[in-house]
């Protein structure tokens, strides 16, 4: 299951020749449940990483100009991260980083989102080394 509303669940099938399709639906639809476990996962961003935005601020008059800022991230939990200026000029800011749809995790500066930092988790790398280190030695 990959989520749950009000009245539907949103699923994947994980076996048979419709593996991995996404469907909803109806609670009431619900035969069987095989197992019921929560699946946290953390997001792969670490204290002291470096990220650079570019922000587009007002100078004295009505003109806006871009201004490149580097934020670093001084703390980070389970579930968000902090970010301050390099330069020690601005606020501290709070994020939470998402998976995106295309399984990368992301975080937003602002509210557009051409200042979206991606990053690939760090055990998916992992696994598909792993992964090919298998089918060498089946191969080999």
């Amino acid at each position: 299951m990959i989520g749950a509303g009000p009245q539907n669940i949103t699923y994947r099938i994980l076996t048979g020749g419709a593996k991995g399709m996404v469907l909803t639906a109806a609670y009431a639809e619900i035969a069987e449940i095989i197992q019921a476990t929560e699946q946290t996962e953390t997001h792969p961003f670490t204290v002291g990483e470096r990220f650079t935005a570019e922000q587009f601020v007002q100078d004295g008059t009505h003109r806006w100009k871009s201004v490149r800022v580097t934020y670093e991230i001084i703390k980070a939990t389970t579930a968000t991260i902090q970010l301050k200026p390099v330069d020690g000029s601005g606020k501290t800011i709070t994020r939470k980083p998402k998976k995106s749809y295309n399984g990368r995790w992301c975080f937003t500066l602002d509210d557009n989102y051409h200042n979206t930092f991606y990053k690939a988790e760090s055990t998916t790398a992992e696994k598909i080394i792993k992964d090919g280190e298998e089918n060498a030695e089946k191969t080999g």
